[in-house]
């Protein structure tokens, strides 16, 4: 998987829409930049490499794919913070 890219995603990209888009990130709705990758957007909101996993439209994402997937509007992100007890 070299890079993840929609033909919907791409047109409007290419199309020259909006700059800006709205993706979701553990049920909060952001607004990111257009062609903005997985990476980025978690850098940006504050998300440290650590103990954490993270799927994207519920599919999970290898943390070496982070900087080659691109969001596109409406993804939604969920990142999976592993908790101890019982």
């Amino acid at each position: 998987m070299a890079s993840r890219w929609n033909i919907k995603c791409l047109l409007s990209t290419i199309m020259g829409e909006s700059s800006v888009m709205h993706i979701q990130i553990n049920d909060a709705v952001i607004e990111v930049e257009k062609g903005d990758s997985l990476a980025k957007v978690l850098e940006q909101n504050g998300v440290v490499m650590g103990c954490y996993s993270v799927a994207l439209n519920r599919s999970f994402v290898p943390r070496i794919h982070y900087t080659t997937t691109f969001l596109c509007e409406g993804d939604i992100i969920d990142i999976i913070i592993p908790m101890q007890g019982g």
